[in-house]
């Protein structure tokens, strides 16, 4: 899953996706951070094997204007890339201890993987 998402979103930041954690020291932005939440077993259909993955991606730019259309494309890109993903929500805010704006997406996504 990890490397799915990945490689869905690498493309839309130049290749600046990482995995939990935004790597301490001077970065191009925009990048993107992907954690999961949760992972929970999925029951809906008995013979499949599914589980509903909780993920949060966390945008980080120094440009709040960056962030809205950032937004969009990220919706699009999780819509036509990643099977039965579903957003759950949005929320933009300001780190000020490293002196960016952050925008934080939650997705739902049902996944065999």
């Amino acid at each position: 899953m990890i490397y799915q998402l990945k490689e869905a979103l690498s493309a839309l930041v130049d290749e600046r996706v990482f995995f939990q954690v935004l790597p301490e020291g001077k970065l191009v932005y925009p990048a993107i951070v992907i954690q999961f939440s949760s992972i929970t077993p999925n029951n809906a259909l008995v013979e499949m094997d599914l589980d509903d993955y909780r993920v949060q991606l966390d945008v980080y730019d120094s440009n709040p204007k960056n962030l809205t259309t950032m937004r969009k494309k990220i919706n699009s890109i999780m819509v036509e890339s990643i099977p039965f993903s579903q957003r759950i929500n949005t929320f933009f805010e300001y780190e000020p201890d490293v002196k960016l704006h952050r925008l934080i997406l939650e997705f739902t996504i049902s996944s065999d993987k």
